[in-house]
């Protein structure tokens, strides 16, 4: 019997656990590729609805991060030149009602960009790069602080201007306003507010906008606050959390949305976007 040598042995088992290993590649691949082919073309379509706050410039992130809803200019970029990069269409909020309401079809790669407070820094660092990329978004407005031009000691900069969305307006039409309440934006008493207060917080916003979509402030909602929503015209509206995406399924006045930003790490980001679950 021909014995077979050292060099021979390891060629053999080299060559042996070259195709092993070749062949784990091809079936890991083939099982990547198929749960990407699951969840964006065979599974119930959803929707990435990601809600910033505060944009901030990087160099004074250290210093005001304790709250953790702030997110740097350069982490808002990155997140949306992947979604420009990666050809996401970024939705206005007629054409997500369109497509939630079952009247129209929207590309599988959809998202709705949403800035919550209506803070001047989204004027100052969010629209050029919205701008630059030719994307969508919707702020929701905390209109008392608007009205009256309110400042947060917590911050360098305040809220918009009346005449900040005027401008903005004419700049670029794809960033649009909607209401996130006119002064009921505190984390305390939404149990014990009557609705009379509700009715008239809501009748006060349509003097500065009369859009139909809506986000809870505080993400606080109740049976008699979607009633009173409904009877007003409003369409849809937003919650803050569950931190999940959106489908056709969710009620029209509980809508999921996403945490972005600093928040949501870019990896964790980009799983989100990519198996939209």
């Amino acid at each position: 019997m021909k014995r077979i040598s050292f060099k021979q042995t390891k060629k053999l088992y080299g060559n042996l656990y070259f195709k092993i290993i070749f062949y784990l590649m091809i079936i890991i691949m083939a099982v990547l590729l198929g749960v990407l082919i699951y969840f964006n073309f065979i599974i119930e379509q959803k929707i990435p609805i990601l809600t910033y706050h505060n944009i901030i410039p990087d160099e004074l992130y250290d210093k005001y991060k304790k709250d953790s809803f702030l997110t740097k200019e350069s982490t808002l970029k990155k997140q949306l030149d992947y979604l420009k990069k990666h050809n996401f269409k970024t939705l206005s909020l007629d054409e997500y009602y369109c497509w939630k309401i079952g009247k129209c079809k929207i590309p599988r790669k959809s998202v709705l960009i949403t800035f919550d407070d209506g803070w001047s820094s989204v004027y100052k660092y969010a629209l050029p790069i919205l701008k630059e990329n030719n994307q969508k978004a919707t702020s929701f407005v905390i209109y008392y602080h608007v009205v009256n031009h309110v400042d947060d000691i917590k911050h360098p900069y305040s809220y918009l201007t009346l005449d900040m969305i005027k401008d903005s307006k004419k700049e670029y039409s794809n960033l649009e306003y909607s209401s996130h309440s006119y002064g009921m934006h505190n984390r305390e008493g939404h149990e014990n507010r009557p609705n009379s207060v509700i009715e008239k917080d809501i009748k006060e916003v349509k003097k500065y906008n009369q859009n139909k979509y809506y986000a809870y402030p505080n993400g606080w909602f109740s049976d008699d606050y979607i009633r009173i929503l409904k009877e007003n015209g409003y369409k849809m509206a937003f919650r803050f959390g569950p931190y999940a995406n959106s489908s056709k399924k969710d009620d029209n006045y509980k809508i999921n949305r996403l945490v972005a930003g600093e928040m949501l790490p870019y990896w964790k980001f980009v799983i989100k976007m990519n198996f939209r679950y």
